[in-house]
């Protein structure tokens, strides 16, 4: 039986994607909280974790898709100094000893998935504003992945060029007003608004585009291949 009160799932579309959508929400440490290597916080909680590491060993799918609330370079929360509610620091590397975003728990997934030599995509939201990363974690390795972030389709926007270095990002896209308080009409919204699809050939190729909420093509990226 499902726990109660759990959120966390998982679906398949054709044989070449796995979806793992995560509840970073429920389960989490206190934002305030330091993250370090001798008491690492925790985004999934202790069960989620290891549903997702078994789910994704299990996962036959070309591409791993997992699905997370919060992104993971961006730094994200309130008030900045001293806490953070997702996975970044917006500190030089995990080797720092006080930081409170979630770096230590995400270092141990990417350093799973690596060893699984698992295709992943993560689909990720919460800035109000839409970009596009590559991530290469380990220096020197085939191991990369793409975060695809979308939205809002109705909301306000906001838009952040901070990053965190830690997972070695490369920004390829990025949809924003330089100043979103300058946005004074929905017409102008418009043009921020956004969505995005993922298309997957049969060989299992993969491709992306973003659309705004006036119908416009702002951004497509073709042929990602597994790498593995």
């Amino acid at each position: 039986a499902l726990t109660p009160g759990r959120l966390y799932r998982h679906f398949s579309w054709g044989a070449h994607a796995d979806f793992f959508i995560l509840d970073l929400r429920q389960y989490r440490d206190s934002n305030h909280a330091n993250d370090s290597p001798a008491h690492p916080k925790t985004l999934l909680g202790r069960e989620q974790y290891h549903w997702l590491m078994a789910s994704l060993k299990n996962s036959t799918a070309t591409w791993k898709f997992i699905v997370s609330s919060v992104p993971i370079a961006i730094p994200t929360g309130h008030p900045t100094e001293s806490s953070r509610d997702g996975w970044a620091s917006l500190s030089s590397g995990v080797d720092q000893q006080t930081q409170t975003g979630f770096e230590y728990e995400l270092t141990n997934l990417l350093s799973a998935l690596q060893q699984m030599q698992a295709n992943v995509i993560f689909l990720s939201a919460d800035v109000h504003f839409a970009s596009v990363f590559s991530y290469q974690p380990v220096v020197n390795s085939d191991f990369t992945f793409y975060e695809f972030i979308a939205g809002p389709i109705n909301a306000g926007i906001f838009p952040r060029k901070d990053l965190d270095h830690t997972f070695n990002p490369t920004r390829h896209f990025f949809l924003g007003p330089e100043d979103g308080k300058k946005i004074s009409s929905w017409q102008e919204a418009k043009r921020w608004m956004n969505f995005a699809t993922v298309h997957i050939k049969r060989d299992g190729t993969l491709s992306i585009q973003y659309h705004n909420a006036l119908g416009e093509k702002v951004y497509s990226k073709a042929g990602i291949s597994p790498v593995y």
